[in-house]
This record gives structure tokens, sequence and C-alpha cells, in this order.
């Protein structure tokens, strides 16, 4: 088992030529609340949606903890902003492990920010710092059927592994993921 590079801070904010990406916070959850509630987002993940958002950021809170913890496994979380509005549109997430490979990169964009590349531009500065950070290998799952998530990861570098059968539970119906692989 090998440590991350201690150099490379892993949940720095970043910046793309469209976007703002921020440790995500207690205070990300009133601008988010509403894409996570929204049936177009929450069409294919898993997700419970939080009842209101105080109590969506203290979710938040507890995954920004998390992030922080020596040793363990790390639960990289970033809001996503769009400069030219300092609107919040979605957020983007990596949980790292001490074997330095990414078990769950994940992103979720609100439905009228879809179809921009907003998702593709946000991976791509998160694969980077991973890259940069020693992480030699992300994995993603992706419901079997949500195209544009697929291409999102083709995009950014991911190939198609296996079909996980029955891996998942949404709106509580078993469904199955396609499971995607990038090696640095």
């Amino acid at each position: 088992m090998s440590a991350l590079r201690p150099a490379a801070p892993l949940n720095p904010p970043l910046e793309t030529a469209r976007l703002c990406l921020e440790p995500l916070v207690a205070a990300h959850a009133p601008g988010l609340f509403a894409a996570l509630h929204d049936p177009a987002v929450l069409r294919f993940i898993q997700l419970k949606p939080a009842a209101n958002p105080a109590a969506l950021g203290l979710r938040f809170a507890v995954l920004a903890h998390r992030r922080d913890q020596p040793h363990a496994e790390r639960w990289l979380q970033w809001a996503i902003r769009v400069k030219a509005t300092d609107t919040l549109i979605g957020k983007i997430d990596a949980d790292v492990n001490t074997d330095e490979v990414a078990t769950n990169v994940g992103y979720l964009i609100e439905a009228a920010a879809w179809g921009q590349g907003y998702a593709t531009e946000a991976l791509a500065a998160v694969l980077a710092l991973l890259d940069g950070a020693g992480v030699r290998e992300q994995r993603a799952t992706v419901t079997v059927g949500n195209a544009a998530s697929a291409a999102v990861l083709r995009r950014c570098g991911f190939t198609l592994s296996r079909v996980l059968v029955d891996n998942d539970r949404v709106g509580g119906v078993l469904v199955d993921d396609w499971e995607f692989v990038r090696r640095a």
C-alpha cells in the first residue's frame, strides 16, 4: 500500500475556463437543493433527497469532514459554479482509497445546464488533479441507459470495463450499472 503524494492537496479549489470547483461545504446546500430534487437528475442515480436545505447542509458538512481524515479513504467533493453567472449547477466527487485508486468518481449537473459540456470540463479538471496527486486509476459506474453520462466518461479517457448486474437501486428498483475505468 502506497501513500498519496503529500505535496499535492487532494481537495483544493479548481478553476477551468468556465467553471470554479469549490470544495463542497454546508453553505453550498441552498444553491444545490433544487438540483438534488429534480426528477430528471434523479432518473439515473441513487440519492435520497434531503428534506430541506439545512439537512442537505448537514450532509455536506459530514462529507467535508471525511475528506480531511488522514490515512483513510477520502471523500473528495466539489460544488460546480459557472463563472459567468456565479451560479451553482452541480457537484462532482471522487472517493480515493489508500491504494491511490479513485473507486467512485461521480458528477451531477442540474438539468437546465445539460448539454453544455460542463460535466466534461469539471471532470477533466478533477482527473488532472488526481493524476498529479498520484491517483493512478479512476473508476466510475453509470446506470445502464444513461448514455449522456457514459459519453462524458469516454470523452475524459474512461473505457467500459464491464456490466455490474443489479448493482444499484434507483427509485427502489434494482438496476444494472456500466463500470468505466481510466488509468493514468
